[in-house]
């Protein structure tokens, strides 16, 4: 059963139900970022928590999420 919780909406900053959505399936792929300096940026970004906005839909009528995310960086010479 999900969890209930308060979230701030992420485009009013007002705070509403959210329920938390388990996530069943993630591909969370690195990106390789070659720079003309010689240096290579390796990103990778991963999802921590989804809370799905009790009551809450966008323009086009889907429901709005709350994602929170964490960023994994690197800079380093290209090999």
């Amino acid at each position: 059963m999900p969890i209930s919780i308060k979230v701030k909406d992420p485009n009013t900053g007002e705070l509403v139900d959210g329920k938390v959505v388990k996530v069943v399936k993630a591909d969370e792929p690195f990106m390789y970022i070659t720079l003309e300096d010689g240096y290579e940026i390796t990103m990778r970004t991963s999802v921590v928590k989804v809370v799905r906005l009790i009551g809450q839909k966008d323009d086009q009528g889907n429901p709005k999420y709350s994602i929170d995310l964490s960023g994994t960086i690197t800079i380093a010479p290209s090999s």
